[in-house]
């Protein structure tokens, strides 16, 4: 498994009205970056932040000083500018909350006399000896978009406080409430500036503080913002990598060379992949997560294309561009919902066309989901869960653009699942249904669900390239450009005529027009279906000893017909299949776990204000 920075902590029963402790016992270790730590206090509120908090001292103080009760006092730290969490203490009452996007995370156990807790399930201090848990592995098997929803852990006894959510210990009590986020009440006119200047702020601090910048640079719209502003600002040129290699099938090294020809301060490197850089290779070597993970999959790629970054500076990328500033096809219900029939119209006709599909199919499954909601889609999964009700032996792709109008994903594979298991997470999602809210509803909280399903793989990633002694940064998860694009409904900010106009307007004046007349995406699922032919050899004598079938989650035959089914050459459930080896490569690194030095270390004293 690959070393990250994780923090432990443990909140205690007092055993007197007198002895209330603020925070006992929070260590850090794997070495935390002491610049990315602060801690502020007023009166008898103590915050720490873990991370990059951008706001200046005196918000930070304000809030902690007018904010009535301390959860709503965490709450608007969490949504501060910058990427961190943040812990606040007040006599027995302690309250933790991650960023916006979701890329810092909390686990935590409750015990008799107190809870503890950790930036990770595997965390020094919060597990000693991690033991699987059926539940969480199921989940993320079948069920990833709702893995945050369920709350489950793949960790027995611990459980995780998902971006959505509060950790409020009060006594030595866990509780979880609530997390707010912004409101969708702006349109994309009045929303384009506050994206305009969050990114300029993020991409300006990412720079100055750096004596070296490094940008991903694919030819995508997101990465080539970046660099394009980058390089505005740098004090030195701008390391831009472009990997491509023969597998892929798109036009992203034409639009990269295009780019660093006409943009100033650019120092471009084209990094070439071959057949040991694609998905799946070296699964035997690939460092593990503290969690499953499609990440460990990629780490050939990963590894070739970060190796040209600097070491002794700041490397930025577009990850999480995607689902901030877009959102899924369900924006197409809720402009039926809405009745926006025009529009909607419009782009149920150019949609069809684009993707060259029957114009009334795509109707249909538009209309559909729109009078779907995200509870009755819940309930109807559970019937489908259900043992008793046969499921298909095998996920069907089915065709993108109708599968894709749905408030659920549309491979979902139950014949893979053991009856027990089917009964588990019928059960699960079931309780979920009943409990939810309207504001569940809607392409804006699918939207959300998006960001936070991506932030936690970029969580992964971001410790990938931590190990490989790279400092890599995702400016469009930065808190102040999340809410800024979550300010402006779904539907505004996506549509199927042009490519990402929030961006586009909320960049006018700063990098160039043409940037943003690519209407084509990179498409880099040929590369998975070659790097798992290329290593079928290997994947087969993984699964051939699987420590996942032992665990009676799945059932083998079905699993192995489609991995056979991809080798070949046929349309299979890629992602199906990675998250069995995302399972298989946790389980194997739980039961045979590196033998890794813990170097940990008091942490300041969070009374004091740097």
């Amino acid at each position: 498994m690959f070393p990250r920075p994780h923090y432990t902590g443990v909140s205690r029963t007092p055993a007197a009205a007198s002895d209330l402790p603020d925070l006992h016992e929070l260590r850090l270790s794997a070495g935390w970056p002491v610049e990315q730590m602060s801690a502020h206090e007023h009166g008898f509120r103590r915050a720490v932040f873990l991370g990059e908090c951008a706001a200046p001292p005196r918000i930070i103080e304000r809030v902690l000083a007018q904010t009535a009760d301390i959860a709503t006092a965490t709450d608007r730290l969490g949504a501060l500018p910058g990427s961190h969490a943040v812990l606040v203490t007040e006599g027995p009452d302690l309250v933790w909350a991650g960023d916006l996007a979701g890329t810092h995370r909390l686990w935590y156990r409750q015990e008799t006399n107190g809870v503890r807790f950790g930036s990770s399930p595997i965390a020094p201090g919060l597990t000693s000896t991690p033991v699987p848990d059926p539940l969480g592995l199921s989940a993320f098997l079948l069920l990833p978009d709702l893995s945050d929803l369920l709350g489950t852990c793949p960790v027995s006894g611990v459980r995780p406080v998902g971006p959505h959510r509060l950790l409020h210990v009060h006594e030595g009590r866990a509780s979880l409430a609530p997390r707010t986020f912004p409101r969708p009440t702006l349109t994309a006119q009045e929303g384009a500036p506050l994206l305009r200047d969050a990114l300029l702020d993020t991409v300006d601090r990412h720079c100055r503080r750096s004596s070296r910048v490094g940008c991903d640079l694919s030819g995508g719209l997101d990465s080539s913002t970046l660099t394009v502003l980058a390089a505005r600002t740098s004090r030195t040129p701008v390391v831009a990598l472009t990997y491509t290699d023969e597998f892929a099938r798109n036009d992203d090294l034409a639009h990269a060379e295009r780019i660093s020809r006409r943009t100033p301060g650019l120092r471009w490197t084209v990094i070439e992949g071959d057949h040991t850089t694609l998905p799946f290779t070296g699964l035997e070597h690939a460092p593990t997560a503290d969690v499953p993970s499609l990440e460990p999959l990629l780490w050939a790629r990963t590894r070739t294309r970060l190796a040209p970054a600097p070491r002794d500076g700041t490397h930025l990328v577009g990850d999480g561009g995607d689902v901030v500033l877009g959102a899924s096809l369900t924006y197409l219900a809720d402009l039926a919902r809405l009745r926006h029939g025009r529009r909607f119209l419009t782009e149920v006709r150019t949609l069809a066309r684009l993707r060259q599909r029957p114009f009334h199919r795509v109707l249909r499954a538009a209309l559909t989901t729109s009078r779907t909601g995200f509870e009755a889609s819940l309930s109807s999964l559970a019937d489908r869960l259900d043992p008793d009700r046969p499921g298909p032996m095998s996920p069907e792709p089915g065709n993108g653009v109708e599968a894709g109008l749905s408030w659920l994903p549309p491979d979902i594979p139950l014949g893979w699942a053991t009856p027990t298991t089917r009964a588990h997470l019928a059960e699960q999602v079931r309780r979920l249904a009943s409990g939810l809210g309207s504001e569940h509803d809607g392409a804006d909280a699918h939207a959300l669900r998006m960001v936070h399903r991506h932030a936690e793989a970029t969580r992964v990633f971001l410790a990938q390239a931590r190990a490989e002694g790279v400092h890599v940064r995702a400016p469009f998860f930065d808190n102040a450009v999340v809410a800024a694009c979550l300010s402006v409904p779904a539907r505004e900010r996506a549509t199927v005529l042009t490519a990402k106009p929030l961006l586009r307007t909320a960049m006018t004046g700063l990098v160039p027009a043409w940037l943003y007349e690519r209407r084509t995406k990179g498409d880099y699922s040929g590369c998975e279906y070659h790097g798992l032919r290329r290593n079928s050899v290997q994947v087969r004598a993984l699964l051939s000893q699987g420590l996942l079938f032992e665990t009676g989650i799945v059932r083998p035959d079905p699993v192995l017909r489609a991995v056979e089914s991809a080798v070949a050459g046929h349309r299979a459930p890629l992602g199906a299949i990675g998250r069995v080896l995302a399972v298989e490569l946790w389980l194997r690194a739980r039961q045979h776990p590196p033998a890794v030095a813990e170097q940990s270390r008091p942490m300041p004293s969070i009374g004091v204000t740097p």
